[in-house]
């Protein structure tokens, strides 16, 4: 079954837990590691079926929330980050690579690293 929706209170704060994803692949393991030690950590090895750790009495200091930021060409992880509780953001790059200054990065950055320009989301 997925997991509970995250607990969100108006008077406390929320810690967001993001990560980024920039194409589709095996590459969800570890998403799912983050959430559950996340959603752990709020439950405690002593928690209630409510989430809070410790059962009901003790509740956090704050919220949490789960969040994945992805490239647009992220299709097919979508199903499955929302299944492991992650609020899906799909968001442009932040500098498009034609406003980059002409020269060694401009010429370069789509090449390089995993995912090239789409690497500017981290």
């Amino acid at each position: 079954p997925p997991p509970p929706p995250p607990r969100r209170s108006a008077d406390r704060p929320t810690v967001a837990f993001a990560i980024v994803l920039t194409k589709d692949g095996p590459y969800l393991d570890g998403a799912a590691v983050l959430a559950e030690a996340v959603m752990g950590s709020w439950r405690g090895p002593n928690s209630s079926s409510s989430g809070a750790p410790g059962g009901a009495a003790s509740q956090p200091a704050v919220d949490y929330e789960l969040v994945a930021i992805v490239a647009r060409n992220v299709t097919a992880s979508r199903p499955v980050l929302r299944f492991l509780g992650y609020r899906v953001l799909e968001r442009p790059l932040p500098v498009a690579v034609a406003d980059i200054a002409p020269g060694f990065l401009r010429d370069r950055i789509a090449a390089r690293g995993c995912c090239g320009a789409d690497e500017l989301l981290k």
